[in-house]
């Protein structure tokens, strides 16, 4: 059952209390006080979805109760109620921070409206305040899952520079986590409580990418049926990743530069430019340096995305903090279940070179979590790079007479279709991230059939 909203009353006349009381008790919990000084007592004590306060009250009046309410941090919106000759006052309480106002006597149904407006607007503000609680926590500096100097090194750095504004670029090879510190910038930011916003530049086709990135408007072009705005606009107040900066192609690198100089946009089909308010983050793990002495990146732009630079070591450098590693992707994907791993297996992933850096660990721990049983990973269940030795198949005896011969030829050809199908399913979770429907998508096999094999092939 949900609780009912709280509002606060303060009200100094008693038969209106009464009537507040009377109409809107069976929607709201409603806490009713005579004073000013007792509702910013209980409003200090408690949260509430909304305060109706009277502008006019003995004591302290309505213009020092919102005064006092925001010196003291209150969030909560405020109504205000105030006879009709004092519309000016309640003007003036709205611009010290009232969320709105009604004249007396006024109708319930206009004040059951904005009620229902700043209780919504009071939970949407509470839902925010823990998603960035959250996302605070997520991407806090001790929960990134390494303590190898170097990768440290980048976090403090990105920490330093995440209480600015600056232009961040990040390199590393692909797999390294740059998206990951992407976000730790983003988090720890001012502009944590806005958007977060990605575009991998090389995701997307050539003649896709410009209005991605500004958006168009109705009719710009075939198939521009209403307006979009662009990742520019969607990331106004917050932070932009443009991930793979490096495949930019050389059109887009110049608008991007006067993007980046005059914080405007202009959509495709538009002459009129929009303000816009980014914070850029570059990643490639590309060499930007090489290519713009190649003449394949702008200089320019190449200087006003470097700021700061920022540059993720490769996991084979930092193979100490493997297990730490290991044992966050367990939790992340166990399901609250205890995971192990045992040595063989854990020598085999500790004997690996890892191009694909961290992600691919994460895609071997999901596939080999698919295969595994009672919650413990073999080195058996491990994708087939991963495994040291081959399984290989074990050739019988020589035959001795025809019928030897035939039964040995099946009993070869069913151990090696069975390995062959079993490397088959292991590399396609591995490449799909444990996801056996993207594995289906990916190898154009169908659903059914991948769940057949698993189900064959599973210790």
């Amino acid at each position: 059952m949900i609780a009912k909203p709280k509002v606060l009353l303060v009200e100094d006349e008693q038969r209106q209390r009464d009537l507040f009381c009377l109409n809107f008790s069976d929607h709201y919990s409603v806490t009713a006080v005579d004073r000013g000084e007792a509702g910013l007592e209980r409003l200090s004590a408690e949260p509430f979805h909304a305060v109706v306060l009277d502008m006019r009250m003995p004591g302290m009046d309505g213009m020092t109760f919102i005064e006092r309410a925001k010196g003291l941090g209150v969030t909560t919106p405020i109504l205000v109620t105030t006879a009709f000759a004092s519309v000016d006052s309640a003007v003036e309480a709205m611009k010290l921070g009232a969320y709105d106002y009604l004249t007396k006597p006024f109708q319930l149904d206009a004040m059951e409206q904005l009620l229902q407006r700043a209780v919504t607007r009071a939970r949407l503000e509470e839902e925010n305040k823990n998603l960035r609680a959250q996302l605070a926590e997520r991407y806090d500096e001790h929960n990134l899952w390494g303590n190898h100097p170097a990768f440290r090194h980048v976090v403090d750095r990105a920490l330093q520079v995440a209480e600015t504004h600056v232009p961040v670029l990040i390199q590393g090879e692909s797999g390294t986590g740059k998206e990951l510190i992407a976000r730790l910038i983003h988090a720890r930011s001012p502009r944590a409580a806005g958007s977060f916003v990605t575009l991998n530049c090389a995701a997307i086709p050539d003649d896709l990418l410009e209005s991605e990135l500004f958006g168009y408007e109705k009719g710009a072009f075939t198939g521009a049926i209403r307006p979009k705005p662009g990742k520019f606009e969607a990331a106004d107040g917050g932070t932009l990743l443009l991930d793979e900066i490096g495949d930019l192609k050389p059109s887009l690198q110049g608008k991007l530069l006067r993007v980046l100089e005059e914080h405007e946009v202009t959509r495709l089909g538009s002459t009129q430019p929009r303000r816009v308010d980014v914070r850029i983050v570059a990643a490639s793990n590309q060499p930007l340096a090489q290519h713009v002495a190649e003449k394949l990146f702008r200089q320019d732009l190449y200087f006003r995305l470097n700021v700061v630079a920022l540059h993720l070591p490769p996991l084979r450098e930092r193979l100490e903090d493997l297990p730490l590693l290991i044992e966050h992707f367990l939790m992340k994907h166990g399901r609250g279940d205890a995971w192990q791993v045992d040595e063989a297996a854990l020598a085999a992933l500790r004997a690996s070179s890892y191009p694909g850096n961290v992600r691919e660990l994460e895609n071997a721990i999901q596939s080999a979590m698919v295969f595994a049983k009672d919650h413990r990973i073999r080195l058996g269940d491990l994708p087939s790079p991963f495994q040291s030795t081959p399984v290989g198949i074990a050739v019988p005896a020589i035959p001795r007479t025809n019928a030897e011969l035939k039964t040995a030829r099946r009993r070869l050809a069913a151990a090696a279709v069975r390995e062959l199908e079993t490397a088959f399913l292991k590399q396609a979770l591995a490449d799909a991230g444990g996801n056996v429907s993207e594995a289906a998508r990916r190898t154009g096999t169908p659903r059914r059939q991948l769940y057949r094999l698993i189900e064959r092939y599973r210790p």
